[in-house]
């Protein structure tokens, strides 16, 4: 069977997660039979780029549709892009529906595609897809990491944005063969809402080679607390976080203990980092994903926050299923709901993104387990329900069932 993937964010072009959350499903699923080709974009860079991937494409027909040269800062906001909004609907990507849609229809036609999948967001996708299905016949499914219309950036400035939301929701997520949805509340709600049976949970999930790389923690001169990713803005509110930091060294002054945080971050935060001594805490910028393990190897515990905020419930931060796999204890700190739930059955180390206290309660617990050499006893994962090649096994049938 030949599967179309338009997959925006593909490497080098980074964002993290979703970037790899495509590159694994659509390696793997070539490994069981799926014949794949991708539709993505040369230009618009989410941080830096990231070679990280380059193995493990080289045998994959990629397709690119050339967008601006942006490379976006995390944290950026300008007059201009509030102005932008207002004017350009799904998102900031609609170029990429112009320019991308007859590209789609000459590689339909020409490699004789039976399937397309595609991943979301951004939302031009969603709409670039239903597209290529009016004009082709070609059924198709999608794979939602973000809800929609519950707007959570808050693109939508204006009743208009909002009704074609709306009504193409409905109408894309109706005409689809199936719909995968990282979290059971995003399933749930297009289930009732839409009286949708074909969604499904497809959680992010863990590269076996990564964790592969990862050896056993040592215990070394000082503990180390290691967060990896984006910091700041809508659902990372490290306020509180930070204030907790403030609270365990106040409380514990020259405690042999470091935090590491690497990954883009918002000007704000990058400022209130500068203000903990250096032997403290350590800001590192965007890492390539291949470095990743290298990090957990010189790290003690793995620090998880997901903040509360416009519809929480729906959202579910990225990494989580990575850092319930690294071998490592986890300190989490959620918006109550699912993601909570779910996490509160691997790890001890969990409260509320907001609660300064706890959080400072919880780093000397972790400090004093480890004077003691008991960390070993909170180590996590893995397991195979969260691997690539597992999920990718899901995907699989649930294409072969749905064509």
């Amino acid at each position: 069977m030949r599967v179309l993937f338009i997959a925006f964010y593909f490497p080098p072009y980074s964002v993290s997660t979703p970037v790899t959350r495509a590159v694994e499903l659509i390696k793997n699923l070539s490994e069981l039979g799926i014949e794949p080709y991708v539709l993505s974009q040369e230009g618009f860079v989410f941080g830096k780029k990231d070679y990280t991937f380059e193995n493990d494409i080289k045998n994959i027909p990629v397709f690119r549709v050339k967008m601006p040269s942006v490379k976006r800062k995390y944290g950026d906001k300008s007059f201009l892009q509030s102005i932008m909004r207002n004017l350009f609907w799904p998102d900031g990507a609609t170029l990429f529906i112009k320019r991308a849609l007859p590209i789609a229809l000459r590689v339909t036609k020409e490699h004789s595609i039976d399937f397309v999948f595609t991943f979301s967001p951004p939302f031009s996708s969603l709409f670039l897809t239903y597209l290529i299905h009016k004009r082709t016949g070609i059924p198709y499914a999608i794979d939602m990491q973000d809800p929609w219309k519950e707007d959570l950036y808050n693109l939508y400035q204006n009743r208009f944005q909002r009704r074609l939301t709306y009504y193409y929701e409905k109408r894309i997520l109706r005409t689809a063969r199936f719909i995968t949805a990282i979290n059971m509340p995003m399933v749930t709600a297009y289930r009732s809402e839409y009286n949708l049976k074909n969604v499904y949970f497809l959680p992010f999930g863990y590269r076996n080679e990564d964790i592969e790389r990862i050896k056993p923690p040592q215990k070394g001169g000082k503990l180390r607390f290691l967060y990896a990713g984006t910091l700041g803005g809508n659902y990372k509110n490290a306020d509180y976080l930070l204030a907790a930091l403030d609270l365990f060294f106040s409380k514990h002054y020259g405690a042999k203990v470091e935090f590491y945080f690497v990954g883009n971050k918002t000007p704000q935060i990058e400022r209130r980092l500068s203000e903990f001594p250096d032997d403290e805490v350590i800001s590192i910028p965007y890492v390539e994903k291949k470095d990743i393990p290298e990090l957990v190897n010189r790290a003690h515990v793995l620090l998880l926050l997901s903040s509360g905020g416009r519809h929480s419930h729906l959202v579910s931060t990225s990494k989580v299923y990575e850092l319930l796999n690294m071998k490592r204890p986890l300190a989490a700190f959620l918006e109550e709901g699912w993601l909570y739930d779910l996490v509160k059955r691997h790890t001890p180390f969990l409260t509320r993104w907001d609660d300064t206290v706890g959080m400072a309660e919880i780093f000397e617990k972790l400090y004093s387990l480890w004077r003691e050499d008991k960390l070993d006893k909170y180590l996590l994962g893995p397991e195979k329900e969260y691997s690539y090649p597992y999920l990718a096994e899901k995907l699989f049938e649930l294409i072969k069932k749905h064509s």
